[in-house]
């Protein structure tokens, strides 16, 4: 005979004590017990235990989490034949952390929901089926209030984190962080993982923050964002996007936006454009929710322009979000820009109308970059030819005249750099330099050939009336 029991670690004392009387026949009957329980919850199972153990008739497995190939085996079985079916099983096997029921569980919601699991960046976004909510919630019950509360800030803080990030977002003494943190480790919501510590799996963390009410999570959001800042003011590069998402979501824009100004500018140093552009994103649509200042106006107008380059990189000049973002930034510098500020508005705007051959609007652009001042004297050529060559091409060349002494000096510091060797060049400088150069393209000597080119039919054309013998060539 065979008896399979399940969940023995909820069983009450009566059913203990039958199991332990039963156990003094198993040696000489043919009779086998297989029981299954959770070691985190072992505890009133420990005297069964060590009775058996003197009987000599335990014998107890480990069970080990599912790995990627179970995993993958999972999904064979919902013929789930997903095109990068690799990222779909780590995501699935890091969300559960390998234990079947949850994976199960959460593969069936994801189908019936009709979500991929790649789609979900944070565990705090997941859809979590009422069973594995139901399961959760249920050991969350037997916490005590102590590591009840240290579990509630390392759901705000998690995956991972440190001993002290979680200390302080809690609100608790050393000794007490530790108790609470002793009992998530027995319990297994959380383990060790290198000097801090890091949610057993996701589902458990998002369990946990959805259960706080908004205003506990504003607050511990808020103290999140504040302890990050303070423990961390030398390297804060790394987790500026990670101080800017706490802000935000504990109702703190104005704090939340120069950070994510910050994480935007950390993104573009190592190329990584999209991550920039939704950093921008975030900070524009938080920029909506403050007051209108003019100081804010300016920042709105900055990232605007970072933003400008940014979508450049990703779409092309022909996006319309290009011509969306220049056109918001030059009102903007009605108000509040400086003539930088302007040059590069402007010439970011005509190089989107010219890439469509609009000539007219370029055109109509180039008296709105007012006076050349010290920086854009410095510019180099290839944005002063895209402005001069938008009135030449509608036909306004005594406007184009106008900038042909910009367009030489542009030249020349062209041509210098294209002598340099490679490492000396704007595009290998050091990353703290590398983002003033983000709104330029780097200038070979097929663009450096075309500016010469145009130089020389604008001195061809001096005389306003003359017609001129070609067009010049695309300078984008």
């Amino acid at each position: 005979m065979l008896l399979c029991l399940d969940d023995l670690h909820w069983s009450d004392a009566t059913t203990l004590d039958w199991l332990s009387y039963l156990a003094r026949y198993l040696p000489c009957s043919r009779l086998l017990i297989v029981a299954a329980y959770r070691s985190e919850e072992a505890g009133s199972l420990s005297a069964l235990r060590a009775h058996l153990s003197r009987l000599r008739v335990l014998a107890e497995l480990q069970l080990e989490p599912l790995g990627a190939p179970e995993v993958r085996q999972v999904l064979a079985h919902f013929d789930q034949d997903h095109p990068d079916l690799a990222l779909l099983t780590a995501r699935l096997q890091q969300i559960t952390g390998g234990n079947p029921f949850f994976l199960l569980e959460s593969v069936q919601t994801l189908l019936e929901t009709g979500a991929s699991p790649t789609a979900f960046d944070a565990a705090t976004a997941l859809p979590i089926s009422s069973n594995v909510r139901a399961t959760i919630e249920q050991r969350l019950e037997r916490l005590q209030p102590m590591a009840r509360q240290v579990l509630e800030a390392g759901a705000i803080l998690g995956p991972t984190f440190a001993f002290e990030e979680i200390r302080q977002t809690a609100g608790r003494h050393e000794l007490e962080t530790v108790e609470g943190l002793d009992e998530l480790v027995a319990r297994r919501f959380f383990e060790e993982h290198g000097p801090g510590y890091r949610f057993h799996h996701e589902l458990i963390q998002a369990v946990v923050y959805h259960s706080l009410s908004y205003g506990r999570r504003q607050l511990l959001h808020r103290r999140a964002g504040e302890i990050l800042e303070r423990l961390h003011p030398n390297p804060l590069d790394p987790i500026s996007g990670q101080i800017a998402e706490h802000y935000a979501r504990g109702g703190l824009a104005a704090q939340a936006i120069p950070f994510y100004q910050r994480a935007a500018e950390v993104a573009e140093r190592v190329y990584a454009t999209q991550e920039a552009a939704q950093y921008l994103n975030k900070a524009l649509d938080l920029l909506k929710t403050v007051p209108d200042r003019a100081e804010h106006r300016s920042r709105e107008l900055a990232l605007l322009i970072v933003l400008g380059a940014a979508l450049t990189s990703l779409k092309g000049w022909s996006a319309p979000e290009i011509r969306e973002t220049y056109t918001r930034a030059l009102d903007l510098c009605e108000q509040v820009g400086d003539g930088a500020q302007r040059f590069q508005v402007v010439w970011g705007l005509q190089s989107y109308h010219q890439v469509q051959a609009d000539f007219a609007p370029a055109r109509r652009l180039y008296p709105s970059t007012g006076p050349p001042t010290q920086q854009t004297k410095r510019r180099r050529g290839a944005p002063w030819a895209r402005l001069a060559a938008a009135p030449f091409r509608a036909g306004d060349r005594r406007a184009a005249h106008q900038l042909r002494k910009q367009l030489r000096r542009g030249i020349a510091v062209d041509q210098r750099i294209a002598r340099r060797p490679c490492g000396q060049r704007p595009g290998r400088q050091p990353a703290n330099r590398r983002q003033q150069h983000n709104s330029q393209p780097e200038v070979g000597p097929l663009q450096i050939g075309r500016d010469v080119r145009l130089v020389a039919m604008l001195d061809q054309t001096q005389d306003v009336g003359q017609q001129p013998s070609g067009a010049p060539h695309d300078h984008q």
